[in-house]
């Protein structure tokens, strides 16, 4: 039997695999997907009793970069359809394969840690070629339960794996490349910024000059006091109807902590994106409509208000307007002039029309205001169906891009 030091990858990992024709086993943390899918594979064409799968089904070995859950659940159902077991062993951190003559420890990379790093593969397995054991003993004495290589290992069973998915579900493994960094505890919410910008058009007035709402009626005055709405309380083009569907996309996802701001759970968030992306596409198409018909509305409601104020202004126009008009101007030219003056004051559409977005920020939560003993008081309260707020873990620093990881500072 030979032995040599050699630099592992996936897709390595995966070439031995496939080569795989009398046995195959292999024991680890946890896998890519890619790697449980050639380990799928091999296991369909060898059959149950030539392979044997021991791994630690814990969520944690996803949040920590040793595998993913999908490779869980293909190995799972793989091992199920064939009459086999998954095995769980907690704690493992080591990895062996066994690909007929070939043997190999290993050492697997937590992305979590090292992912980024442009060093690894590194040397990072021994590899052991050759068998004691003759091709004919091996052919006819495949593995079977009697020879299990794998002491101490339960079976996983379905509901282990609707476990793991549903706290991965809950508690999301963060982007590795950003989680190196920051990660010294994983918190179960973030705080969000949620809000809309250019729909409130239904709030929009416009200012009435004084000298025109002193000359106007009583009946006049009360109706026009000093502003004017530039579109009815009632229109299609006020916004409402986006801004009420804001709503209940907040009510439906958001956590309002009096004194910090709004947060939403981790768990939240995926569904809450996806109710987010609708809400952008019903503010497109709104906006795309509302520029003619936002026209149309203000020249009605000019005119209205034109209507409104010409009788009083006719009988009395303001002062200032003799520079224009003259001592003694017609009725016809106070009314172009209250006109002009209408049209200056409501503006046009290009200058009142701003763009229409959905702004969504998140911020992370400080492990400073996890320890704060008011805010925890204030999140429990708001939620009190959390049974932890967040779980701490021991990190590592990030590593430096062109400086090995391992070398000492």
């Amino acid at each position: 039997m030979s032995a040599s030091v050699i630099s592992l990858d996936d897709g390595q990992l995966i070439n031995l695999i496939g080569a795989a024709k009398r046995r195959l086993c292999f024991a680890g943390p946890g896998m890519s997907l890619e790697v449980a899918n050639a380990i799928s594979n091999r296991w369909n064409e060898m059959g149950p009793d030539a392979v044997q799968i021991m791994i630690d089904a814990d969520p944690e070995i996803c949040r920590l970069g040793y595998g993913k859950v999908e490779a869980f659940r293909v190995l799972h159902e793989t091992a199920g359809r064939l009459g086999s077991a998954l095995l769980h062993r907690p704690g493992i951190r080591i990895c062996l394969l066994i690909s007929d003559d070939t043997t190999l420890v290993f050492s697997p990379t937590p992305l979590l840690v090292e992912g980024g790093s442009s060093q690894f593969p590194g040397p990072n397995a021994i590899q052991f070629s050759g068998g004691s054991e003759s091709d004919t003993e091996l052919v006819s004495n495949p593995l079977s339960p009697t020879q299990d290589l794998f002491q101490g290992g339960e079976q996983v069973s379905s509901a282990t794996v609707q476990a793991v998915a549903k706290d991965l579900s809950a508690n999301p493994p963060q982007e590795f490349d950003l989680a190196r960094t920051v990660r010294v505890f994983n918190a179960q919410f973030e705080f969000v910024e949620f809000e809309l910008e250019g729909v409130q058009i239904g709030r929009k007035t416009i200012p009435i000059p004084s000298d025109l709402i002193g000359l106007a009626d009583t009946s006049a005055q009360n109706l026009l006091r000093s502003t004017f709405k530039l579109v009815g309380k009632d229109s299609e083009i006020s916004g409402d109807r986006v801004k009420k569907l804001k709503g209940r996309i907040a009510r439906r996802h958001l956590i309002v902590l009096p004194g910090y701001g709004t947060v939403i759970l981790r768990a939240n968030k995926p569904q809450f994106e996806r109710d987010v992306d609708r809400l952008r596409g019903c503010v497109e198409w709104f906006q795309k409509q509302i520029k003619e018909k936002l026209e149309k509305e203000m020249d009605t409601n000019r005119d209205a208000l034109l209507k409104a104020l010409a009788p009083a202004v006719s009988l009395q126009f303001p002062g200032r307007w003799k520079r224009f008009l003259g001592p003694t101007p017609s009725k016809e030219d106070i009314c172009d002039q209250l006109d002009a003056e209408l049209k200056s004051a409501f503006g046009s559409v290009k200058e009142i029309f701003q763009e229409m977005k959905v702004n969504v920020a998140y911020k992370g939560v400080t492990y400073e205001l996890l320890r704060d003993p008011a805010f925890i008081k204030t999140a429990k309260g708001e939620m009190p169906g959390l049974k932890f707020l967040h779980e701490e873990f021991d990190a590592a620093k990030a590593s430096t891009p062109g400086r090995n990881p391992r070398a000492p500072e």
